[in-house]
């Protein structure tokens, strides 16, 4: 292969200098890397592994800046590769063992593709051979980068980032449990944005900047164009090229975590300006509504994103809106509803519901775990999890017993034999009532200390009078609650000698002759 360049002595002696440079500099960025990450009893192995590497690379930029002919390179090159290519096989088959993994990994795709570069070079295709190889090392450097940042963040995280976040931990004591846990954002921001997006975009970028250098090398960047950034794929003003593949990846990433902080900050707005209006320390997991602000940010985030993506593509937007106009009202009568759950569901997330209210619909009473645009998800005492699509949950008229208080009524009958005391049956139960009245986590009283506890007479039994112990009792422990009041009774009346009688009947038999 022939190459002309029109340059004057100066412009090739610059040329040749930079190279020069980049070599070196990655040369350094390679050992540095190796010594940031690589412990010292293991890194003399992982050097030897990079050797075979670093010489053919040294040799093949030696040739590009000295300008050897092609062929000196059509006939010493193939049995130099050969040799390197040995040599890196025999570097991994005796420091692969001893090596860190990460680098005996690298060392064996360095003699996959030296390999892969001696049949080409064999094949005749010199310059070809020769690109890839340069490629190689500069993506080699640039992955070495990449992992030694990733390993920075990893002290960083051991370092100071856990004791920051336990420190941060114990400042958020309004809430707890995973609403605490997703609000760790504001002191893991940094990290996250680094493990998230920085590594991941360095990554990906790696590739065709590799390719870029490699190629300029030899002053093939219009190659580049055509491989990165020419579409591979056109229809109309559609345009997809590996360039924009790559770019809406990056973009996903970005937005991804833009997302992320958003909801984290509007979250942390809302609790304080909750505990600001209410004057109150803690946030119970159902007294504040995020459904719908969450919702909404995810609708906002990612409606820019697909309208970046639109424009990355140059998906023709008026193409798009006959296809919606056309097929509008097939897609509507379809659609039905999914679109009538999609309306309920912004209703419910508006207030009427939220994660953590307590519901009862169709004699199903429990927790809700989730609201979403189609269903929501109730989880019943039994733990165990019921799905409502919103249209059904608005046309049952379900009923949020948290909403409008947080208490519910309940009453714990027993009954007690005929001629029992009422008033010292109501005493005693009273009085030991007072060890059912705690707190729940959240501080609160069990029971409703303004309407307090009463006994009285409910009604006459077959086999004895019916006493109920009443009172108001948090709608999430009225289970746990009546379950312990039940205990609670029989302990008493049977330790005061008071007889809960079993149900009885008596028979009388009237003679024939009468």
């Amino acid at each position: 292969m022939a190459v002309t360049f029109e340059s004057t002595d100066d412009d090739i002696a610059l040329k040749a200098m930079h190279i020069m440079y980049t070599f070196f500099g990655l040369l350094v960025a390679i050992n540095t890397a190796l010594l940031i990450r690589v412990k010292p009893a293991k890194l003399k192995h992982s050097v030897r592994i990079y050797l075979p590497t670093i010489c053919t690379a040294l040799f093949v930029i030696s040739c590009r800046v000295l300008f050897v002919p092609n062929a000196f390179l059509n006939m010493f090159f193939p049995p130099l590769l050969l040799a390197m290519a040995l040599w890196q096989l025999i570097a991994n088959l005796k420091r692969s063992h001893k090596a860190d993994l990460t680098d005996a990994v690298l060392g064996w795709i360095s003699f996959v593709i030296t390999a892969i570069a001696l049949i080409i070079g064999l094949a005749g295709y010199i310059f070809l051979s020769l690109i890839i190889l340069v490629w190689w090392y500069f993506q080699l450097g640039l992955i070495l980068a990449i992992l030694s940042v990733w390993d920075l963040t990893l002290l960083y995280k051991e370092k100071r980032l856990n004791k920051r976040l336990e420190a941060y931990s114990a400042k958020i004591t309004f809430v707890s449990g995973q609403d605490k846990d997703n609000l760790l954002f504001g002191a893991s921001w940094f990290y996250d944005l680094i493990r998230e997006v920085l590594i991941p975009l360095m990554a990906l970028s790696s590739l065709p900047v590799c390719a870029y250098w490699a190629l300029g090398v030899f002053e093939f960047r219009d190659l580049y164009l055509t491989i990165f950034e020419k579409p591979f794929l056109t229809q109309g003003e559609f345009q997809v090229s590996i360039f924009n593949i790559l770019f809406l990846i990056e973009m996903f990433l970005v937005f991804r975590y833009v997302n992320k902080a958003v909801h984290t900050l509007w979250q942390v707005l809302a609790y304080h300006r909750y505990l600001r209006k209410h004057e109150k320390k803690t946030v119970r997991a159902n007294e504040i509504n995020l459904s719908l602000g969450n919702s909404l940010i995810s609708v906002f985030v990612w409606f820019v994103y697909a309208d970046l993506f639109i424009v990355t593509l140059h998906i023709p937007t008026g193409a798009l809106g006959l296809i919606a106009g056309g097929l509008s009202a097939g897609i509507g009568l379809a659609l039905k509803d999914i679109i009538n759950n999609f309306i309920y569901g912004i209703q419910l997330m508006g207030g009427r519901l939220r994660v953590g209210d307590m519901i009862e619909c169709d004699g199903i009473r429990g927790k809700v775990a989730s609201v979403s645009y189609q269903t929501t998800q109730i989880q019943s005492v039994g733990e165990v999890i019921i799905s409502f699509t919103n249209t059904a949950l608005f046309n049952k008229n379900f009923k949020n017993l948290t909403r409008g208080s947080a208490y519910e009524y309940v009453s714990v009958p027993v009954d007690v034999s005929y001629g029992t005391d009422i008033q010292k049956v109501r005493e005693l139960l009273i009085e030991a009532s007072q060890q059912l009245q705690g707190k729940d986590k959240y501080g609160r009283d069990i029971v409703d200390p303004k309407r307090g506890v009463s006994v009285g007479l409910s009604e006459f039994g077959d086999s004895g009078i019916t006493v109920a112990l009443k009172q108001f009792v948090l709608v999430e422990e009225r289970w746990g609650y009546a379950n312990r009041a039940r205990e609670l009774i029989y302990n008493v009346l049977n330790e005061n000698g008071i007889t809960i009688p079993f149900p009885q009947c008596d028979v009388h038999m009237i003679p024939e002759n009468k």
